[in-house]
């Protein structure tokens, strides 16, 4: 679970990075100040030892996490 991150200030940008391990199978789980938007939560690379990057910048309008994109499959 990537838990909401606390004391945001607005504009804030916030970047993960995750890798995959031999398995291949972990997915994120993401708390629920983070909006994807209508797309939603993009689905993350399965190959052993990927990384994927997904970043982030805050609305305290909002009070949300607002995803920006993402680079999948490093």
């Amino acid at each position: 679970l990537v838990s909401n991150p606390t004391n945001a200030v607005d504009g804030a940008a916030i970047e993960y990075e995750f890798t995959q391990d031999s398995s291949g199978t972990n997915l994120n789980t993401w708390g629920t100040n983070f909006d994807f938007g209508a797309a939603g939560v993009p689905s993350p690379s399965t190959a052993a030892g990927n990384v994927d990057l997904y970043s982030f910048r805050y609305s305290s309008r909002m009070t949300k996490w607002l995803y920006q994109g993402s680079g999948l499959g490093y």
